[in-house]
């Protein structure tokens, strides 16, 4: 899931605001086709008039199948998918109502192995229906805050049920037919899968877990020889003193893991966030970081396919792609549609290619409200 800067007075309506939050548009429904492109670089591949993309919930398994969980004009759920040639409407599981807000994490390890979280329910693609599954061991209310599909099963991320508030963090495991509960050193918000083997993720520590957003402390965790373990975050700041938290990060090995941070939310969101991002390196032992002067807010980042990654910022008001490999950061423009800027709010890496998808929306001249798009980088 994206996660932007946020200003909220408490976790629950920070997870609520940012996970299950939509962009009503108010366009005609319908998909219009691909546009042909040849070039490499970034392009708006397809547009979805009369839907937006929910954030971030794009979602790749190879080159001919991706999946995204939009919106209409109305806030009901409109899954789409990419099929190798355009992205085409999928049928929606019926025990969700028709609406795109429950929608709360999307994995999958193939175009018949498709998952769709929502509160205390999982729902399986098998290729032509969708299979319904309960979730026990879960806060239904809070939901699922990250998911995963890899070679160590299916997992569900989330807290244990609580009497008053949201009990201790947790996960599901499926292996073997069975769900089975895992505790976790941390609240998970999202989860990065550099191989089938690997698996880590990022939330905030189980001591910090209630605390209002800025006073959070955030760490790694790392699935190995069947255990979560905890890796802490770095502590630098950022420019004249100002403190930062990393909620967006990109595992591409054990000994390669990028976390992007950003100024910590006020939590009355009454101060306007100071400009600036650090890129933090973990290579097995220890941190590096080095700072992005001017950068406001962060997409991604996601792996590119030969060792490095991409995630999306903005300076002033203009988007734009950052990709950095080998040592060095570049940055393209955000492909604009009719001389509207597009808006990026999800990313998702093709696996076995150098292509990603990213998921996004503009506001069309006739003022009718917000249009989602498709962009892909690469063939």
């Amino acid at each position: 899931m994206t996660l932007p800067l946020i200003r909220s007075t408490s976790f629950v309506s920070w997870r609520r605001a940012v996970v299950v939050a939509l962009i009503l548009a108010a366009a005609s429904a319908g998909l219009a086709p691909a546009q042909a492109a040849a070039s490499p670089g970034w392009r708006i591949e397809q547009a979805l008039p009369g839907e937006t993309v929910q954030n971030g919930l794009i979602f790749a398994t190879g080159k001919t199948n991706a999946w995204a969980v939009a919106s209409d004009n109305f806030g009901a759920l409109d899954l789409v998918r990419w099929n190798g040639s355009t992205w085409q409407p999928v049928p929606t599981p019926a025990n969700l109502g028709g609406n795109a807000v429950t929608a709360q994490a999307l994995a999958g390890s193939n175009a018949h192995d498709m998952w769709l979280f929502s509160g205390s329910t999982a729902d399986t693609w098998t290729g032509s229906e969708w299979s319904q599954q309960v979730l026990t061991g879960l806060d239904s209310g809070f939901g699922v805050t990250a998911a995963a599909v890899s070679g160590a099963g299916v997992w569900a991320f989330g807290a244990a049920p609580g009497k008053t508030e949201i009990g201790p963090p947790r996960a599901l495991r499926l292996t073997s037919g069975k769900w089975t509960t895992v505790a976790m050193p941390g609240l998970v918000l999202r989860v990065s899968e550099p191989s089938e083997s690997d698996l880590w993720a990022l939330g905030t520590s189980r001591a910090t877990e209630y605390r209002t957003i800025n006073n959070w402390r955030m760490i790694l965790m790392h699935w190995a020889k069947g255990k979560w373990n905890a890796v802490s975050l770095s502590g630098a700041r950022l420019s004249r003193g100002h403190p930062a938290l990393a909620l967006n990060f990109v595992a591409l090995s054990p000994s390669d893991v990028w976390a992007i941070a950003a100024a910590t939310p006020n939590p009355c969101g009454c101060v306007a966030q100071p400009a600036g991002l650090l890129l933090e390196h973990w290579n097995g032992h220890r941190w590096t970081v080095t700072r992005l002067t001017g950068y406001r807010g962060v997409t991604g980042p996601v792996s590119d396919g030969h060792g490095g990654f991409w995630f999306v910022s903005q300076r002033g008001s203009d988007p734009f792609f950052v990709h950095v490999s080998n040592g060095k950061i570049a940055s393209t423009a955000v492909p604009r549609s009719h001389g509207e800027y597009v808006s990026v709010d999800g990313l998702a890496n093709i696996p076995g290619t150098r292509s990603v998808w990213a998921s996004g929306s503009l506001a069309p001249h006739d003022g009718h409200g917000l249009e989602g798009v498709i962009l892909k980088y690469g063939p």
